[in-house]
């Protein structure tokens, strides 16, 4: 499954923009050449036909330059429609290989049990985290990742770190809490709650963006940075050093990842040949096709850094 009708080509941008920050821009199918470029390095994007918003995250095609293996590598979003997920799942399904995925796992009762008290901070919050995505994704009529994506099969790999070694890297550098909405549900109660959520959605590929170029001025947050993104990625790639090399390999990952991720298999000698786009949630704003008789400064892509 190469080609969707969510694909709408490789957009005009500013040189610097896909490095810090995320743009706007108009029209999504008129405007820009269909195709694919080896400049083109974004990963989510929110894009605009006329009122209708929408954003989606990219399926990225590599090749081996020497042994003609293949990687596809599928960023992802914690909450979105039934559809979005529907249809990852089936690329999923569909793929004969191997499939290496994000997933930190479960401690069984024991392990849990011999957790130290910082250790057990960190567990909690993380599983806390997790059921606040549940119950904001409910109260939009949205569906969270874990409960939406295909059950791990035979062929699949956890290419992560293990969540007790995690925990004890996250305590030995004495990191901060992932702060947790506790009342993410009730909070949303109300319609315009709902709708303001929706509309924030769409602000994800410029939240990655300021992520990305905050973390080297506040110091906590770039060493929970490269605990939660940069080691992770080094996990999921030594993982991929040890499979079986002549399977071709499916991966899906946090469009937070994958920016250091395609860098990885460009060391190693994989070239990207194709992307293919996926909508995980939209939104009609009335009247913004006002836009149009604005220059390309509105477009939001997240990319390398």
């Amino acid at each position: 499954m190469r080609a969707d009708d969510d694909d709408h080509g490789a957009p005009w941008r500013s040189p610097v923009a896909h490095r810090i920050w995320p743009w706007w821009s108009g029209r999504a199918s008129a405007g820009y050449t269909a195709g694919y470029s080896e400049r083109e390095h974004i990963v989510i994007r929110t894009i605009r036909e006329g009122d209708l918003w929408q954003l989606q995250t990219g399926a990225t095609y590599l090749r081996h330059t020497e042994t003609g293996r293949r990687i596809t590598l599928i960023a992802m979003i914690h909450i979105g429609r039934p559809d979005y997920y529907a249809r990852l799942g089936q690329v999923v399904d569909e793929h004969e290989g191997l499939v290496l995925f994000e997933g930190l796992g479960e401690l069984a009762t024991e392990d849990a049990a011999a957790l130290s008290d910082e250790e057990r901070r960190v567990y909690d919050s993380l599983a806390a985290l997790n059921a606040a995505y549940r119950r904001v994704a409910a109260a939009l009529h949205l569906v969270a990742q874990p409960d939406a994506m295909p059950r791990p099969g035979p062929d699949w790999v956890r290419a992560d770190l293990p969540v007790r070694e995690l925990l004890q890297r996250w305590v030995k550098a004495r990191l901060p809490l992932i702060p947790v909405m506790d009342a993410a549900g009730q909070a949303l109660d109300s319609a315009m709650m709902r709708r303001t959520t929706r509309l924030l959605l769409l602000q994800e590929p410029f939240i990655l963006s300021a992520f990305q170029l905050l973390r080297g001025w506040a110091p906590g947050l770039g060493r929970l940075t490269t605990l939660l993104i940069d080691e992770r990625n080094a996990a999921a790639l030594k993982v991929f050093d040890g499979v079986d090399a002549g399977q071709d390999v499916i991966m899906t990952y946090g469009a937070g990842h994958i920016p250091g991720l395609l860098a990885g298999f460009t060391a190693r000698g994989y070239r990207e040949t194709a992307r293919d786009w996926f909508t995980a949630h939209s939104e009609r704003i009335p009247g913004s096709a006002w836009l149009d008789r604005l220059s390309p400064l509105f477009r939001m892509e997240f990319g390398r850094r």
